[in-house]
């Protein structure tokens, strides 16, 4: 998996093995958010606790903690990223 190869090309360090760990089990979480999304709809809106919240703290620890090797995570980053239609539509709802 990409979050494990990132400990080869960068320090092997407890706190980048800790965070590799974290971001394979938020994409996995957040795989099955996005299932979940497709499958409802845009009734289905994201909460305070979806793995889009989590995303923007782990985009800026995969930063400090990998560097520049951290632009590899697109799909972190793009779900880091301000809110997008799903969100929006979870904002309105509540």
């Amino acid at each position: 998996m990409l979050y494990a190869r990132l400990l080869t090309d960068a320090q092997a360090t407890t706190e980048a093995r800790d965070l590799t760990r974290a971001l394979a089990h938020w994409h996995d979480q957040m795989v099955l958010h996005q299932r979940q999304v497709e499958r409802a709809g845009v009734r289905a809106a994201c909460s305070a606790e979806c793995p889009h919240a989590m995303a923007a703290d782990l985009w800026k620890e995969a930063r400090r903690v990998l560097g520049p090797i951290a632009a590899r995570l697109e799909f972190l980053r793009a779900c880091a990223e301000p809110p997008g239609p799903v969100a929006r539509a979870g904002a309105r709802k509540s």
